[in-house]
């Protein structure tokens, strides 16, 4: 099994609606707020468990899910002033906790897709955590244990977490996006703030404009420029039968979709695809944040 990825975003609250709700800032205690994460935007065909979702519908408990058709995509709000999750098309959302307390637990689950976290300026305070290590953060005891008691640990000390299924994070940013690939490989892109992405033992920062991967099974890689622009790269092609084989490169970080299939790439955004003489290949890069590029292939093999 491999080792799952946690995007941890920490925080302290300091609102006007915890105030209200905390007895010690109160003269009558008042019962805790039902939380929840609702969707106010749909495009497309989005679909809520098991039904078609509707504007207005909230998730609630560990057993609700979003999941984005293609060409589609939904915008959810995290309580009333928590923050802001953009769903991309062909994006798996789910809800892991959504506890109350001083402050709340809130965790997300993305097996696969793009997500955008817009989380509130009063949500944290990044500065406060530069120069903090990981076991300051999120409470781990030490960096050698073994990661599945390490991932525990920092779960239960996380306010807000988003999980996926490639190695382990820190988030300490206010904007940030994360991508999951059919692999599990998982690339996150850092709008405001510093995500701290932590995976086998090693832990990279990641600043404003910058972006890291974490390949299944390996450390995180080290922090590099978010390009402007995704591209695509052609890096061989071989005739097969009649067909071709295309070796291309994406960047790294970037999800790749080859006809609405999303397609695995390897730690250096290679993937291998098969095409035959007359396809037209529809291929489509998305980053973690904003960037989206498409292109199309017309294959004529000739002899």
């Amino acid at each position: 099994m491999r080792p799952e990825s946690t995007v941890e975003y920490n925080h302290n609250l300091s609102t006007r609606e915890e105030a209200l709700n905390s007895p010690i800032s109160s003269p009558v205690a008042q019962a805790p707020t039902m939380r929840s994460v609702t969707i106010e935007e749909i495009k497309g065909t989005v679909w809520f468990n098991d039904r078609p979702a509707r504007i207005g519908d909230q998730l609630l408990t560990s057993e609700d899910q979003i999941v984005t058709g293609k060409n589609s995509t939904a915008r959810l709000r995290i309580d009333s002033q928590v923050g802001v999750v953009e769903l991309a098309p062909q994006t798996t959302f789910q809800v892991e906790t959504l506890e109350g307390g001083n402050p709340p637990i809130t965790g997300f689950y993305i097996p696969l897709g793009r997500a955008r976290f817009s989380i509130a300026a009063w949500v944290s305070n990044p500065d406060r955590l530069l120069g903090q290590n990981l076991e300051q953060i999120t409470g781990l005891k030490s960096l050698d244990i073994p990661l599945n008691i390490a991932q525990s640990t920092a779960t239960e000390n996380a306010p807000v977490r988003v999980r996926t299924p490639a190695g382990v994070a820190g988030v300490r940013g206010t904007s940030f996006g994360v991508n999951v690939g059919p692999d599990g490989k998982t690339g996150i892109s850092t709008i405001d703030g510093i995500v701290g992405v932590f995976s086998q033992g090693q832990e990279v920062l990641v600043n404003p404009g910058f972006y890291a991967v974490i390949n299944p099974g390996e450390p995180p890689t080290v922090e590099e420029i978010t390009p402007a622009l995704s591209t695509l790269r052609i890096r061989s092609i071989s005739p097969a039968g009649n067909g071709a084989v295309i070796v291309a490169q994406a960047d790294p970080m970037d999800l790749v979709y080859v006809n609405n299939r999303a397609v695995p790439t390897d730690a250096e955004g290679k993937f291998r695809i098969r095409v035959h003489s007359g396809d037209r290949v529809r291929i489509v890069l998305r980053g973690p944040s904003v960037r989206e590029r498409r292109y199309l292939l017309n294959v004529d093999i000739r002899d």
